[in-house]
């Protein structure tokens, strides 16, 4: 089953000095996003790929739209900040139609520069029962989530 995750945003307690700390990976979502029963698409790590790359597919038979511009969004996370930021920053063009995602799926490398040790993900933007042959942003969507990937950790090859 791929990871995946609906929620945008966490709430972090706060830890004592020197207490254990373990990494749990959940497939699945947040409380905040509870009322949905599954997200639209599934996000998948391609451990075979040189740079980080993520197999996204539709999860049912619904049409699923991404956005031509920024439909996925890598992300870095900050251990200062104990956050994840948005690295992926590249500006739009002129509005362009959204492009349909494929039964099979589609994958997506990370588009800009990383270094052993990052810790990034990406954050796919999906648009379900839109209009098609319309730009993303007016095609009338009747649902538009975000959905988080999966943690991909760079490791030098």
């Amino acid at each position: 089953m791929p990871l995946r995750s609906l929620s945008r945003a966490t709430a972090r307690a706060p830890m004592a000095a020197g207490a254990p700390v373990a990494v749990l990976l959940l497939a699945g979502f947040s409380a905040v996003n509870a009322a949905h029963a599954a997200p639209p698409v599934t996000i998948e790590a391609d451990a075979s790929a040189a740079v980080p790359t993520v197999l996204v597919r539709p999860a049912g038979k619904a049409e699923v739209t991404i956005p031509a511009c920024r439909g996925v969004v890598w992300q870095r996370f900050d251990p200062a900040a104990q956050a994840y930021v948005a690295i992926s920053v590249r500006p739009c063009g002129p509005t362009e139609i959204g492009a349909p995602l494929p039964a099979e799926g589609r994958s997506f490398p990370v588009d800009v520069s990383v270094s052993e040790g990052d810790v990034v993900r990406p954050v796919v933007v999906v648009g379900t029962g839109c209009l098609p042959e319309l730009p993303f942003e007016l095609a009338r969507c009747k649902a538009v989530e975000s959905v988080d990937g999966p943690t991909i950790t760079v490791r030098g090859g």
